[in-house]
């Protein structure tokens, strides 16, 4: 099974849900992610609300319900490496499925993205073909078959395994040294004007299946 998530329309910024954009839900004692490089406040990009049915690359259900919330340096594109995995220029906050106060954002930085977007979940088994090889791709297009369907509502996908547009990243916990579980896949958005900044490519979110680390890059 495929999951990929489809933009259904604006969220509030505080929502307890999947969601891009808005504010990150941190207990007190989590400070706002800072850049290793500039040292300025982080942008937060997405909460990911698991429920315990995330399957892993294998195809089997991990069982995890921990929340992971995804930040990335903005303040001066291009400078800080924002694409690198464990450079300090981007940071993955795992946290347990207990709530947690909204945070509201530095006054310094750029901090928060232009919209907060919910999403709804398409889910389908449709097998990959020889254009379309990555179960992700061909979910993609099994979505778009309809005409009235945008391509940019696609905002990622949820488990199973990512669809590298480089070459495959082998990440581990900087903890265990243990292999990262791969978490999502995230696109830029359905508007150009309010998405998040990945170069024209997707992001990539993994976390360690023991400890509360995790890790994110992008390509393109």
């Amino acid at each position: 099974m495929t999951r990929i998530m489809i933009y259904d329309g604006p969220a509030a910024e505080d929502a307890a849900i999947t969601r891009t954009g808005g504010l990150p839900l941190l207990p007190a004692d989590v400070e706002w992610p800072r850049c290793a490089a500039c040292k300025g406040n982080m942008q937060f990009l997405a909460r990911i609300q698991q429920d315990g049915t995330f399957v892993d690359e294998h195809g089997e259900p991990t069982g995890d319900r921990r929340v992971v919330q995804v930040f990335m340096c903005e303040n001066d594109p291009g400078m800080c490496e924002t694409w690198e995995a464990h450079s300090g220029a981007n940071a993955v906050i795992v946290l347990p499925p207990d709530p947690a106060p909204v945070r509201q954002a530095p006054p310094e930085g750029v901090t928060t993205l232009a919209e907060v977007s919910s999403v709804r979940l398409f889910e389908t088994d449709v097998e990959p073909t020889e254009e379309f090889s990555h179960p992700y791709e061909a979910a993609r297009e099994a979505w778009a078959e309809d005409p009235g369907k945008r391509g940019r509502d696609v905002l990622g996908q949820l488990g199973g395994s990512p669809s590298w547009l480089q070459s495959h990243r082998a990440l581990g916990c900087r903890e265990c040294a243990a292999p990262l579980r791969f978490v999502a896949q995230l696109e830029e958005g359905h508007d150009s004007g309010t998405t998040a900044n990945y170069g024209g490519g997707s992001a990539y979110v993994h976390i360690c299946p023991t400890h509360d680390q995790g890790a994110f890059l992008w390509q393109q």
